[in-house]
């Protein structure tokens, strides 16, 4: 039988309404890779926030995080929620 690899998961809860750069020194200290950043946006005009997982890594050479996609552009309002880092991968 085949050896699965699996990352293993830590969720780190963050207090609610961290700004961004407490998120950007979050994920400098403790770059593993990548993370999972749960958060909600909206723009001033709505009403309901959209509550997201977004996918993020530390950039070295721009000092800050770096998204898989551009979930925040135009967004007004912002807050993070709580963060999930990959672990070590470890055999089944």
């Amino acid at each position: 039988m085949n050896d699965i690899k699996i990352p293993s998961i830590e969720f780190v809860r963050l207090k609610k309404g961290i700004t961004e750069e407490e998120l950007n020194d979050y994920m400098e200290e403790n770059d593993d890779g990548s993370f999972f950043v749960y958060l909600r946006y909206k723009y001033d005009f709505e009403e309901e926030w959209t509550y997201s997982i977004e996918c993020a890594s530390y950039d070295y050479c721009r000092f800050t995080v770096c998204w898989l996609n551009d979930w925040y552009e135009g967004q007004q309002n912002v807050e993070y929620l709580a963060i999930s880092k990959l672990g070590e991968e470890y055999d089944c």
